[in-house]
């Protein structure tokens, strides 16, 4: 039997001359690829920014607003700015008299035995009851209120109708013989006009509402009507300097030396009472021993005698 005989296998093309030549170039390029892929990324290039007109090159600087102040300086003349130089130095020097006048007091305080009672008057058992009893009158309470918001209203409706140009009365005025608002600027001045009445007005209606309690012992009574006048007064603004016309008139009268020779004051009525304010009214310094002031006993130079020393009746 015929056998089916193998196809022949195909030969190889022999490889050209030209194929042979360019091995090597492919090798050769192949380094040089890598050696540009480890070449580094050159940085992006800065943006040119786009060129500045003229207009804007010869522009001149932006100005200062119009409306912009002064310096503080500069408002003032040579003897304004010296009077306020003196003024902030007196203020700073009644600053510091009055910091250590209080300090020292409390070191005083502090070295003393702490008192047997805070309340040595005993004005709080008669406050308590007097606002007891003055607590179970509700209806007299509740009138009282009622009358003092009314007379405010009035005091707000006559200081509106005088900052209109109006004149108009006073709603309350000072008891006579109240000094303390003596100085023209308390009535003058609408600003102060108003701070007098508001306060006359509720301390007047305090000291009334205490005054009308009924049912309560006489003498806790009167207890408590005399320090609810002293808590008053001592809120009255005529005792503080922000409130006082007077009081600040003289500050600038004196560029600050009126409160430092204040707190000098202050400072040596704590010294004499030891830490406590003993307020004096009179110079010690100008009564001395032996010249104005007499410390010997003394003897009779004259002696007149009388009928009835005659008779020895």
């Amino acid at each position: 039997m015929a056998t089916a005989k193998a196809a022949p296998k195909p030969r190889k093309k022999a490889a050209t001359k030209a194929d042979e030549a360019s091995k090597p170039e492919k090798a050769a390029a192949k380094p040089k690829a890598a050696a540009k892929s480890a070449k580094p990324k050159a940085k992006p290039e800065a943006v040119e920014r786009p060129p500045q007109s003229d207009s804007a090159r010869t522009s001149p600087p932006p100005r200062e607003d119009a409306r912009s102040f002064p310096p503080f300086e500069a408002m003032l003349t040579p003897d304004q700015l010296k009077m306020v130089e003196t003024l902030s130095a007196n203020l700073a020097r009644a600053a510091v008299t009055a910091q250590g006048a209080i300090a020292e007091a409390a070191l005083r305080q502090a070295d003393r035995p702490a008192a047997l009672t805070p309340d040595p008057f005993h004005v709080a058992p008669a406050l308590n009851e007097v606002m007891t009893r003055l607590a179970a009158q509700p209806d007299r309470l509740m009138r009282a209120q009622a009358d003092l918001f009314g007379q405010y209203m009035e005091l707000w409706q006559t200081a509106a109708r005088r900052a209109a140009g109006e004149e108009v009365a006073p709603v309350v005025a000072p008891a006579a013989g109240d000094k303390r608002f003596n100085d023209p600027d308390w009535a003058s001045n609408p600003m102060f006009d108003l701070m007098k009445q508001s306060y006359l007005l509720s301390s007047n209606w305090l000291n009334g509402l205490i005054a009308e309690v009924d049912g309560v012992d006489p003498a806790t009574k009167r207890r408590v009507e005399f320090f609810t006048k002293m808590l008053t007064d001592a809120f009255s603004p005529s005792n503080f300097l922000i409130s006082n016309p007077a009081a600040l008139r003289e500050v600038v009268q004196t560029q600050g030396q009126s409160l430092v020779r204040g707190m000098e004051n202050f400072a040596a009525d704590l010294e004499r009472g030891g830490g406590q304010l003993a307020i004096s009214q009179t110079d010690l310094a100008k009564f001395k021993v032996g010249e104005n002031v007499a410390t010997a006993p003394g003897k009779v130079v004259y002696q007149k005698r009388t009928r009835c020393a005659r008779s020895r009746c």
